[in-house]
């Protein structure tokens, strides 16, 4: 196995903030508050509220390196995985990215639902590099890997599938189109113990070989498999440093709120 050059820096995160807007209607009269309510006002006033989604964040993941992503929900995890991985822009920040990409999200924002088991694959290889040809050739070890007797809806449109399926299929694409860096959010929650072993084992192998970075619940997957970690919470990174110290601030912080809700 070679080993990682941790010179490498692979993904650079400097001052990342992440801003959204949630609009809300304003009604000063109990007419407008009808007309609203059925539709029919025109013209409408509408206040937007700022939420910092994310708020001033830095990192970095260099070669070969593992870096877990922990925090409760609401507190940026998901949204700085969409603005590594491309999906979504920060509003202020600069992300710098080497290498070729593996995302998998729980809600399979790579795939398209209208397409077929057959054309995500292809599609999915295209983006990843890997032209037509190849990319075919590679479906039967594809549908191997997932299992679950997903070959058997190869030419169904992917919007058939459960999202365990899709889940399977996922993690299938992506680790046959040899990337870089893997972006995982959650997914490994998705589906039976057996895959998800598998999914573990294969991801084992790839130590010192490929980056990545993981986002979850998890504290076991964040102490076995990560050599680093980041502990958000309201956008903001509360602490980083060795998963196993992350774990037991993260774990102590929530027996703490625990304790003060009783």
């Amino acid at each position: 196995m070679r080993l990682p050059n941790l010179s490498q820096t692979l993904v650079r995160g400097v001052d990342i903030w992440k801003r959204f807007k949630i609009p809300h209607e304003k009604k000063h009269t109990i007419f407008e508050e009808t007309a609203g309510l059925l539709g029919l006002a025109k013209g409408r006033r509408i206040a937007y509220e700022e939420y910092w989604a994310l708020k001033g964040v830095s990192f970095e993941l260099n070669e070969g390196e593992w870096l877990g992503v922990v925090g409760a929900n609401g507190s940026g995890k998901t949204t700085l995985l969409k603005i590594i991985a491309g999906i979504t822009p920060p509003t202020k920040g600069r992300i710098d990215v080497h290498g070729r990409i593996a995302t998998i999200l729980q809600l399979g924002v790579a795939f398209h639902p209208e397409l077929t088991v057959k054309e995500n694959i292809i599609l999915y290889s295209s983006v990843m590099g890997i032209p037509g040809k190849e990319a075919r050739r590679r479906i039967p070890d594809i549908l191997a890997f997932a299992g679950g007797n997903i070959d058997k809806f190869v030419d169904a449109k992917l919007k058939v599938l459960s999202s365990g399926m899709q889940s399977r299929l996922a993690f299938a694409v992506a680790i046959h189109t040899d990337p870089d860096i893997f972006f995982i959010d959650e997914a490994l929650a998705v589906g039976d113990l057996e895959f998800r072993q598998k999914c573990l084992d294969t991801f084992e192998s790839y130590k010192g070989e490929k980056a990545m970075v993981l986002v979850t619940h998890d504290l076991g997957l964040l102490t076995q498999f990560c050599s680093r970690a980041i502990w958000l919470s309201q956008g903001q990174v509360v602490s980083s440093g060795e998963p196993v110290e992350i774990a037991n601030q993260y774990k102590a912080s929530i027996d703490l709120g625990a304790t003060i809700a009783a």
